[in-house]
């Protein structure tokens, strides 16, 4: 008697095991509301408003709809008998959305009417296409020209000759790759992905180098970066030497960095605090290089405080964290170009300009040597 029910047990999970799992929905019922219901037809009537556009996707109306005339191609998708496509505007605002807020993938899928699933998918493929079709107009590669206009830019707002940028490092948080072991952990003790970029005296970023090991600091990551070796191999067009303002010393231009930095003929660090004297010509140098390249950190806190994905861990794959963080990147100086520039943002460290001009080209070039010439490095001196 127990054979016979122990085999219609095993006869009844037997089919159980072959029944094929015939899948129910193309779109399930709760994506499928009426379009008046959905976030991004709600947020239309935003649209009227176009002061209040900016407090939720973080740019300007006009900025918004410039961005989309050059993308829209690329997310526009066929039209089939089963479904219709999602829109590139609202393709666009989602991806917006997520950059602004950093709300998980399930929270911005319920606010859209969206599946997770699609929204995982387009996110990337929207930064993707920011990032190509944008690129070239918002973050070229530098010419001399345009390596000449940013000299004279930082010397006309911080007066600090021949600097053709400032150059930093950040940690993008993620969320832990898998198998990756202690590859991305830094000693910040979170797992991350490294930012170096170059910023002008406008705070737009004019290289940027995404995807390093967070355990890396800023000096290895140079080390390795494309910009460094087109520095290097001349591939990158930096202006010949010139004479500074003001006197007869011949110098070339440099890019600012901090003390994690190397000491090379294109990029000036700050004298070691040890070897300076209140007062003296090395702090005074130290000062005026700290305050231009204050840019950099600025721009760093700029699209921190506007995108705050990047207060959270960014919980992608490693590829579409780089995706994500370039087209942050590219957004932030987008917005720069299109939108008006508070020029009082700047007041508090222009004043005074007359008398610290006077005073800057006894300070600037004292680090300006390469490693080879190191010790000839208290020549520059004489010029603060």
């Amino acid at each position: 008697m127990s054979s016979s029910s122990d085999d219609e047990d095993a006869l009844a999970l037997l089919q159980l095991i072959n029944v094929q799992r015939h899948r129910r929905y193309w779109v399930h019922p709760v994506w499928r509301m009426s379009q008046e219901h959905r976030y991004f037809k709600m947020m239309e009537k935003l649209c009227e408003y176009p002061d209040r556009f900016p407090t939720v996707y973080k740019m300007s109306l006009e900025c918004f709809h410039i961005v989309l005339s050059k993308v829209r191609h690329g997310l526009q998708k066929k039209h089939t008998n089963w479904r219709e496509p999602i829109c590139p505007e609202e393709r666009l605002l989602i991806t917006l959305r997520y950059l602004a807020t950093g709300i998980q993938f399930r929270q911005l899928a319920f606010s859209f009417r969206i599946s997770k699933s699609a929204i995982s998918t387009i996110v990337p493929q929207v930064c993707k296409a920011i990032w190509t079709q944008l690129v070239r107009k918002h973050m070229p590669e530098p010419s001399e020209d345009s390596f000449k206009n940013i000299a004279q830019c930082f010397w006309d707002r911080w007066q600090f000759p021949n600097c053709i940028g400032c150059i930093d490092g950040k940690h993008i948080r993620i969320k832990k790759p898998k198998q990756s072991g202690s590859m991305y952990y830094n000693y910040k003790s979170f797992f991350s992905i490294g930012l170096l970029a170059v910023t002008d005296a406008n705070y737009k970023f004019v290289m940027i180098n995404v995807g390093s090991y967070g355990k890396d600091n800023d000096a290895g990551v140079f080390e390795e970066c494309p910009f460094r070796r087109a520095i290097e191999q001349g591939r990158l067009k930096i202006p010949k030497e010139q004479v500074l303002p003001g006197s007869n010393i011949i110098s070339p231009y440099v890019l600012l960095g901090d003390a994690a930095f190397p000491l090379k003929k294109y990029l000036l660090r700050p004298f070691p605090e040890k070897s300076t004297v209140k007062g003296d010509a090395k702090d005074n140098y130290n000062y005026h290089l700290s305050r231009a390249r204050m840019v950099v950190e600025c721009s760093f806190g700029s699209i921190t405080s506007k995108f705050r994905i990047l207060h959270k861990s960014i919980e992608t794959n490693v590829t579409n964290a780089v995706h994500i963080v370039k087209a942050i990147c590219l957004l932030h100086n987008i917005i720069r170009d299109l939108e008006s520039i508070n020029e009082n943002e700047l007041m508090s460290f222009r004043k005074g300009k007359g008398k610290r001009q006077e005073k800057t080209l006894n300070c600037i070039l004292s680090n300006i040597l390469c490693q080879e010439c190191n010790n000839n490095k208290e020549i520059c001196c004489t010029y603060l």
